[in-house]
C-alpha cells in the first residue's frame, strides 16, 4: 500500500491505537523513541537498508510507520525535496504485493493490469528495487522508502506456496544494495522477528547482507514508557492518575508483549472514561478497568470475550468463530504460539464452504473494527477471497483464554486434533500396505462423528491424506457393520434356540403334569380304599371273635354233659 506520510501535525481521532501498530499519520501520538529513531534514520542513509529486528510486541512496525517514515518526511521537506514511502507484506504473495504497493505510490493499487505490469519488471534479469521505481508515474528526481513488514511471514511462503518468487524477492533486496551502489530511488527498511535470523541464512548472499545492515531494537527506556503513557492523553486535554502509569510500567515490565498490552489498556480506559465524563470537564484515566479485570492479560482477554459474545450468539456462530481462531494460530517447534496467516476464502472452506461465508465475515469484521484490531486487515479495508487474514498482534494468541488454556484453549485443542489426524495418516498408510490394523468398533464410531466435523480444507495444514483416511474409516465401518450384523444373526438364532427350548420344557411340562394328576388320583383311590376298609375291619373280626367263643362255650357244654 501506498503511504501519505504528513510532515505537518493532524491529530489522530484518539491518543492510544489500541493493540494494532501505529500508522504514519499517527505520529504527533508516537512518544519515547526519539534517540532509536534518529539511529534508524542514520542507519538507512548510510546504507540505504536497514533490517530492523527484535522480539514480538517490541514496537518494531510502530516504531518505522509513526517514526522513521514521518521524520524523514520532514527532514526531506526542510531540504525542499519529497520522500514517497509504500508498506507491504510478504504473505500471500511478496512480488505481488510489492508491484501493489509501487502501483499505490502512482494512486492505482487497484488497478489489476498496472499491478501485473510492475510485477513483470521485477523478473527482469536486471531489475532493482530503484530500476523499478524510477519507471513510476512522478517519481522523477524523488526518493522512495520501502517498508517491508513482517518480512518473517516471506519463510513460510517460501515453504508452503513458492521458493522460486521467494528467491527472486530476496535477490531484488540483495541486488539492489549488496552490489556497492551508493544512490538509488529506493531505501528500504525491513522489520522481522528476531528468532527468524537464522532462516535468513537459507537464501544466497543474504546472511552477509543482514550482517551488515541489521538493527536489534533495544528496549524502551523507562522515562520513554512513561512519556508515552502521559503525553497523548495530555493532548486531548485528558490526565493519567497518579500512579497509573508506574503501575502499567511494573505490570507489564518483562513480559514480551510489554508495549501492545499497555497501549491496549490505555486505549480501553480512555473510552471508558470519556464515556463517564460529562463534556467540558478532565478525561482522567484510572485503575477502575484494570482491577476490575485482573491485570493487563485479563483485560485484553475479557475484551475479545465481549467482543466474540456479540459476534457469535449461537453456537453455529460460535463454531465458526473456533474454526477461524483455530485456523490463524499455530505453534512452533519451541511451542511457541505463533500466527499462520489464511485467505478469507481458506477460512470460508474450512468453516464448511460458501454457505457460511456471511457467518465468517461477520465475525471477521466485528474482530477487525477500530476500538478492537485483533485480526487484518483493519477495517474498512474491504476483504474479498484472496484477502490474506491475520491475528493483529500475538498478544491476542498469547493473552485471549480462549485460545491460550492449557487444557481447553483452542491452541491446545487444534494441538491434539493435529496430533490426532497425523496418527490416522500413519494407521491408514499401514492399513494400505497390509490390509489389516483396522480400527476399533469403539474408535471407528468415535473417528467417524470426530470427522464429520472437518473437512478436506482442514487437513491440509497437517499433510492432507484426506482421502486415504476415509479408505481407511469406510473399511473399518464395513468391518464394524458386518460384525454387529453377525452379532445379531448369533443373537437371534440364539433367541430361536431359546423358544425352542422354551416349548419343549412346556411340552415336557404338561406331561409331567398329567403324570402328577394321575399320582394324586391314584394316592386318593388308595387312601379312599384304605378309609373305607379302615371301617369295614373292625366288624368282621368282632364277628368272627363271638363265634369262636360260641363255639368254645358249646364245646365246654357238650364236654360238662358228657361227664
Amino acid at each position: 500500500m501506498s503511504v501519505a506520510v504528513a510532515a505537518r501535525p493532524e491529530k489522530p481521532k484518539q491518543p492510544y491505537p489500541g493493540l494494532r501498530a501505529f500508522e504514519p499519520n499517527e505520529w504527533p501520538i508516537f512518544f519515547g523513541r526519539d534517540r532509536i529513531v534518529d539511529e534508524v534514520i542514520d542507519r538507512l542513509a548510510r546504507d540505504r537498508l536497514v533490517f530492523v529486528h527484535g522480539s514480538s510486541g517490541s514496537g518494531k512496525s510502530s516504531l518505522v510507520r509513526a517514526g522513521v517514515l514521518p521524520r524523514l518526511a520532514r527532514q526531506q521537506r526542510r531540504q525542499g525535496g519529497v520522500w514517497r514511502a509504500c508498506l507491504m507484506r510478504p504473505s500471500g504473495g511478496p512480488l505481488w504485493n510489492l508491484a501493489r504497493a509501487f502501483a499505490g505510490v502512482e494512486g492505482r493499487g487497484e488497478d489489476l493490469d498496472r499491478v501485473e505490469a510492475i510485477a513483470r519488471c521485477f523478473n527482469l534479469e536486471d531489475a532493482t528495487l530503484s530500476s523499478v521505481a524510477a519507471t513510476l508515474d512522478g517519481m522523477a528526481g524523488e526518493k522512495l522508502c520501502i517498508l517491508v513488514d513482517q518480512f518473517e511471514e516471506l519463510f513460510r511462503f517460501a515453504k508452503e506456496t513458492s521458493r522460486e518468487e521467494a528467491e527472486v524477492f530476496v535477490d531484488l533486496l540483495t541486488r539492489e544494495i549488496g552490489e556497492g551502489k551508493e544512490s538509488g530511488a529506493a531505501h528500504v527498511v525491513v522489520t522481522m522477528r528476531s528468532e527468524f535470523l537464522g532462516e535468513c541464512a537459507r537464501f544466497d548472499r543474504f546472511a552477509e547482507l543482514i550482517n551488515r545492515t541489521q538493527y536489534l531494537v533495544p528496549r524502551i527506556e523507562r522515562d520513554g514508557l512513561e512519556r508515552a503513557i502521559t503525553r497523548p492523553a495530555a493532548l486531548y486535554g485528558g490526565a493519567v492518575a497518579p500512579g497509573l502509569a508506574e503501575r502499567l510500567i511494573a505490570e507489564a515490565r518483562g513480559q514480551s508483549d510489554e508495549l501492545p498490552l499497555i497501549q491496549h489498556a490505555l486505549m480501553l480506559m480512555w473510552n471508558e472514561a470519556t464515556a463517564r465524563t460529562p463534556e467540558g470537564e478532565t478525561i482522567l484515566l484510572d485503575a477502575r478497568l484494570l482491577d476490575e479485570a485482573g491485570g493487563l492479560a485479563a483485560l485484553l482477554s475479557g475484551h475479545a470475550d465481549r467482543v466474540l459474545a456479540e459476534a457469535a450468539p449461537d453456537e453455529a456462530r460460535l463454531r465458526a468463530a473456533e474454526q477461524i481462531f483455530r485456523a490463524l494460530t499455530d505453534s512452533n517447534a519451541e511451542s511457541q504460539a505463533i500466527r499462520r496467516p489464511q485467505t478469507f476464502g481458506e477460512l470460508i472452506a474450512v468453516c464448511g464452504g460458501e454457505e457460511r461465508e456471511a457467518d465468517v465475515r461477520a465475525i471477521l469484521d466485528a474482530f477487525r473494527v477500530e476500538g478492537v484490531s485483533f485480526l487484518t486487515p483493519y477495517a474498512p479495508e474491504p476483504i474479498e477471497a484472496k484477502t490474506v487474514i491475520d491475528i493483529g498482534h500475538e498478544s491476542v494468541i498469547r493473552c485471549w483464554g480462549k485460545i491460550a488454556a492449557k487444557r481447553e484453549g483452542w491452541l491446545e485443542k487444534e494441538f491434539r486434533d493435529g496430533q490426532l489426524w497425523r496418527s490416522l495418516v500413519v494407521q491408514a498408510t499401514r492399513f494400505e500396505r497390509t490390509n489389516s490394523d483396522l480400527l476399533s468398533q469403539a474408535a471407528t464410531g468415535e473417528t467417524e462423528q470426530w470427522l464429520s466435523e472437518r473437512n478436506v480444507h482442514w487437513v491440509k495444514r497437517y499433510g492432507g491424506q484426506w482421502d486415504l483416511v476415509g479408505r481407511l474409516v469406510q473399511k473399518s465401518i464395513h468391518s464394524r457393520d458386518e460384525a454387529l450384523r453377525k452379532t445379531e444373526r448369533q443373537r437371534s438364532q440364539q433367541v430361536i434356540d431359546l423358544k425352542e427350548q422354551l416349548v419343549s420344557t412346556e411340552f415336557d411340562l404338561d406331561g409331567a403334569k398329567k403324570q402328577l394328576r394321575i399320582a394324586l388320583w391314584a394316592v386318593a383311590i388308595a387312601f379312599i380304599v384304605a378309609f373305607v376298609l379302615g371301617f369295614s375291619l373292625p366288624v368282621d373280626s368282632l364277628n368272627h371273635a363271638s363265634f369262636s367263643n360260641d363255639a368254645s362255650f358249646s364245646g365246654r357244654l357238650i364236654s360238662a354233659d358228657e361227664k
